[in-house]
């Protein structure tokens, strides 16, 4: 739920209906809104103010969303840049690693949510994102300790029991990886992997080594694209390891 945090908002989009609306709703549950018709006047207004956050559509004449997010994180690296799009896929805007995303049609309630929950996050964690992670906590195994250690080095973690509210996660944000202890008596732990896959399909995804024979690891690693499989319940060393092996986002994007 919104908890009523307000926030200075760049809105950018070439739709001016959608501009106003998006501009007019924000306001009127409190941020103050700043609207641009496309990437070219984001760029202008943001010479001379500062925001906390910028919405931008991504398909726009002259700088579109995408390359608006790459000149953004090179001048401005400490404001989150959410995406609004009806035309782009989850592979590209994955690529392109904003720090959420909604799909047109959306409600204004969700726009509402992902807001406060990305300066949730700005403000927990100084929004360094590229050590964020997602993480599927299935089994119930994931002991305090564990959580406490990749926290303690540096680790931001969003924990899900249940796959769907993983989803709905990686619907409007993005992580350096996802680990998942899937439950190994789960009727079908494929279809859990095939849906993280289908809405994270170049994220880095850690798996429960006890959820398939050993002599099919390397078959599901193949079909699904892992990252590795661990020995559960998760040794922190291991994971670390792990982690640390992966190619982070560079801080200049």
């Amino acid at each position: 739920m919104p908890t009523g945090r307000s926030a200075r908002i760049l809105i950018v989009d070439d739709d001016p209906l959608l501009l106003e609306l998006l501009t007019d709703t924000l306001t009127a549950i409190g941020h103050e809104t700043v609207p641009a018709g496309d990437g070219a006047v984001a760029l202008d207004i943001l010479q001379t103010e500062q925001f906390d956050l910028m919405i931008t559509d991504i398909k726009m004449p002259h700088v579109d969303g995408l390359q608006l997010l790459k000149k953004v994180r090179r001048h401005y690296p400490k404001m989150p840049v959410l995406f609004i799009t009806g035309v782009a896929s989850q592979e590209v805007i994955g690529q392109a690693e904003p720090d959420g995303f909604l799909a047109k049609p959306f409600r204004i309630t969700h726009i509402e949510e992902m807001i406060d929950r990305t300066l949730s996050r700005k403000e927990k964690m100084g929004f360094d994102h590229r050590h964020e992670l997602l993480v599927v906590n299935g089994a119930g195994r994931l002991a305090d300790q564990f959580v406490e250690g990749l926290s303690a080095q540096g680790f931001g973690l969003f924990t899900y029991t249940e796959v769907d509210e993983a989803v709905r996660e990686l619907d409007n944000n993005q992580f350096m990886a996802i680990l998942a202890d899937i439950a190994p008596w789960s009727v079908r732990p494929v279809d859990a992997l095939a849906r993280l896959r289908q809405h994270a399909p170049i994220t880095p995804l850690i798996l429960n080594a006890d959820v398939f024979p050993a002599d099919t690891h390397d078959r599901v690693a193949r079909e699904f694209d892992l990252a590795g499989f661990i020995a559960a319940p998760f040794a922190l060393p291991q994971v670390t390891a792990l982690l640390n092996s992966l190619t982070i986002i560079p801080a200049e994007r």
